[in-house]
């Protein structure tokens, strides 16, 4: 098994003008939307997240609300049975838009959440958000892990460089040795380029032979990604499957009999 290794030094705003980029780079303009008291709002949605994380309940939905000025918070839960998804949104009032907007589900066998979704709308880029849709979602894990008392796993898979860079920031790590590698590849420009899509399409700049435009192309149909990884030498998307544990077991693990009882002491303790 390979070694595992930190990324937490890499400069990944120094690797975005490293990587080759097909069809143009993305703006580093920073959003110039305020938004006020940002610092409260974020430490008011986790605790709304981290309170109903905590929550033992089977209601069909669930969909909390708060507000500051211009700018509400929706937090939903959804038990579909077996299935769990959790979403979580920040509008802004006066046009009914969607500054962000992420959701998670649980999978079948309860074994983990993946996040399938995360959208933070064009003009509020570089406004942190992106960071606050993951500890919104952390913080409802956290809530769960301690109602349950055991760890949460987190999974999301990655496409962007952006989205890569906040991940490892919070604490990610590859899934499998395989991510790693290809993780690895990433960070030594080894045959990875960012591709830029539009309506599904790639754009280019002639910069590649017509045949592999076409592949390209073709790979990357219904997608609705800005900047995505593909493999130069394989001529297909790449995307990397990090994770990460939240919260921990506080009861031992057991097999057979012992887990039928263990079943039965949680329920006197819930």
């Amino acid at each position: 098994m390979s070694e595992r290794i930190s990324y937490s030094e890499i400069d990944f705003r120094l690797l975005s003008k490293t990587l080759p980029y097909i069809g143009g780079r993305p703006s580093e303009e920073d959003s110039d939307i305020d938004i006020p008291d940002k610092e409260g709002m974020v430490t008011a949605a986790c605790k709304l997240a981290f309170d109903e994380g905590k929550k033992r309940s089977y209601e069909f939905v669930r969909e909390p609300e708060i507000s500051w000025g211009n700018y509400k918070f929706i937090f939903s839960v959804k038990n579909l049975s077996p299935y769990c998804r959790v979403a979580a949104s920040l509008c802004d009032v006066s046009d009914n838009s969607s500054a962000v907007h992420v959701w998670m589900f649980r999978n079948r066998d309860k074994s983990a959440w993946e996040n399938l979704h995360r959208l933070v709308d064009e003009e509020y880029r570089g406004n942190g958000l992106g960071k606050f849709a993951f500890m919104v979602q952390e913080a409802y894990l956290k809530g769960l892990s301690e109602m349950e008392g055991k760890a949460q796993k987190f999974l999301i898979d990655v496409e962007q460089l952006d989205v890569l860079a906040l991940c490892l920031d919070q604490g990610f790590e590859p899934c499998t040795d395989f991510d790693k590698e290809k993780l690895d590849r990433v960070v030594a420009n080894d045959g990875v380029v960012c591709a830029t899509t539009k309506d599904g399409c790639i754009q280019h700049d002639g910069d590649l032979e017509e045949e592999k435009i076409e592949m390209y192309t073709v790979s990357v149909s219904g997608l609705l990604r800005d900047y995505v990884f593909f493999d130069s030498k394989q001529h297909c998307p790449m995307k990397i499957r990090l994770e990460k544990i939240i919260g921990e077991d506080r009861y031992p693990k057991v097999d057979g009999m012992g887990r039928k009882f263990q079943r039965e002491a949680l329920e006197v303790v819930r």
